[in-house]
């Protein structure tokens, strides 16, 4: 039996980093989809591979067990070399579209922060005279990233803008009464 080699904690730090901590068989991550990542080899050790960062891949637990000891490119000794430099561009492209994917949901996240933004300053305007705490702004946050990516910005926007105009005037904030009253309001503009 062919005896595997220990990697390194930074090795493995080292890999994971190089692929985005990103799965690069299914491209699921810990942060969205609450997987363990590990080191996987594309020529396995039984096969001849060994441990150096060309050979080694982040995978997480279920693709890495479902792939088993299988190299993912059957191998023989003079093959390996072509083989190899199959698995680098292979990777590449792994890596190009965790890429690309990473970007479009960095530029979603942004525009999400751009919008709460817009939230925050609506709250000021009405609610800046008043004695609040920062967990009441937080709580409204929360509840405007839930309902951004599910109705237009423009009518929920317009719909807390009311919102906040009838609390602020009543004198009184209570969360739960302001969250149902621009649901409310949200409900009738989108069924006119």
């Amino acid at each position: 039996m062919v005896k595997r080699k220990a990697l390194s904690k930074k090795l493995r730090f080292t890999i994971f980093d190089r692929d985005n901590f990103t799965c690069q068989y299914c491209g699921q991550n810990p942060e969205t989809h609450k997987v363990v990542l590990e080191i996987d080899h594309l020529i396995s050790v039984i096969d001849g591979g060994d441990n150096s960062k060309e050979n080694l891949i982040t995978s997480c637990f279920d693709c890495n067990r479902g792939k088993g000891r299988k190299s993912i490119i059957k191998t023989n000794k003079k093959d390996l070399s072509s083989d190899l430099e199959f698995s680098k561009k292979r990777l590449e492209q792994v890596k190009e579209i965790v890429s690309i994917k990473s970007k479009q949901r960095r530029l979603k996240r942004n525009a999400i922060n751009k919008k709460i933004k817009e939230v925050e300053v609506l709250f000021y305007d009405y609610f800046e005279d008043w004695d609040f705490y920062d967990n009441v702004l937080a709580d409204i946050k929360v509840f405007a990233k839930q309902r951004i990516s599910k109705v237009p910005f423009d009518i929920f926007i317009e719909s807390l803008d009311i919102a906040f105009n009838k609390f602020h005037q009543d004198g009184y904030l209570n969360l739960t009464n302001l969250k149902k009253y621009t649901c409310g309001i949200i409900r009738n503009k989108l069924n006119d």
